[in-house]
């Protein structure tokens, strides 16, 4: 579990030649599904993990999925100076605190945020005997030191979950949902040169074809891909496909779910949880899964150089 530091030659191909006095930045990224309704029940330890990880590690940007608002509110609270936006997936879920029991994701930064966006990415159209949520990317302006007005956006995400007998459908509905992400952030990022941060529990694997429209990495391995994307963790040797991968990158990564917690040690065999770097201009990622803070899913950080 080394912290990754090698520059993909890949990404450098990508890299835009670099102008007079260009801003650079390492932009560190938290993401972390911390299962506020489903293991927590709504208490505000939920969020300790991840708290303890932006004091330690002072990220620019946190990603929380899976939250009670009142869980968001505790976060902030916890960490003095910190903006946050939050947005609802399912109102009034029973299993979070009678104040504040919306259910659904966040972002937060230490650095202020503007010009917040939701984009319903749908999906929910058939959840039979699941709890009905809506499904959205939220995304937010993050005001960095350094940073040119409005070259950041960080944005997070959490797609339909489930397998089984449905897993046709739900991966139908997981690929319309990256495709509405991919179609809400393109623009941004190839005409108007916004660096882009995507973070969230995808509910898929890399190699899947449900994330085409997030890699620039084919799944065969190599350049080229629908996406306009690079993930954190694609540089690990150790998690590499045996074959389909490319030299210095693979659409692969250090799991990251789903853990049985009565299992000792708690067992992670997927990845389900990403954090994007749009490809223009970046460099130096890496990223690695850390404890799951009682969670079933591991906190994630990851890190990319960008230039703007």
């Amino acid at each position: 579990m080394i912290r990754l530091t090698a520059v993909l030659a890949c990404v450098a191909m990508l890299t835009l030649a670099p102008e007079a006095n260009a801003a650079t930045r390492t932009v560190k990224v938290i993401t972390h599904n911390i299962a506020g309704a489903y293991k927590f029940h709504g208490q505000l330890t939920a969020v300790t993990a991840a708290v303890r990880q932006a004091r330690r590690w002072r990220p620019d940007v946190v990603m929380l999925e899976e939250v009670c608002e009142a869980q968001a509110r505790a976060f902030r609270d916890r960490l003095p100076g910190y903006h946050y936006v939050f947005t609802v997936m399912l109102p009034q879920d029973s299993r979070c605190p009678r104040h504040g029991s919306d259910f659904g994701h966040m972002v937060a930064s230490k650095w202020p945020l503007s010009g917040v966006t939701r984009t319903n990415l749908r999906g929910d159209d058939d959840q039979p005997g699941e709890v009905v949520r809506s499904f959205w990317l939220t995304c937010a302006l993050v005001a960095a030191p350094g940073v040119p007005a409005g070259r950041l956006r960080a944005c997070v995400t959490h797609l339909r979950a489930g397998n089984g007998a449905m897993q046709p459908s739900l991966n139908a509905a997981r690929t319309a949902q990256v495709h509405r992400i991919h179609r809400a952030l393109h623009d941004d990022i190839v005409q108007r040169r916004v660096r882009v941060v995507v973070a969230g529990d995808f509910n898929t694997r890399p190699h899947r074809p449900v994330l085409d429209e997030m890699y620039r990495l084919r799944r065969g391995g190599g350049l080229g891909g629908a996406g306009d994307f690079f993930e954190g963790d694609q540089t690990d040797h150790r998690y590499f496909a045996p074959s389909g991968c490319g030299p210095r990158a693979c659409r692969s990564g250090q799991p990251t779910c789903c853990a049985g917690l009565d299992e000792d040690p708690p067992v992670l065999d997927r990845k389900y949880d990403y954090v994007f770097f749009s490809a223009q201009g970046v460099s130096r990622l890496s990223g690695l899964p850390l404890g799951l803070g009682g969670s079933d899913h591991a906190l994630y950080r990851a890190r990319a150089r960008f230039e703007f």
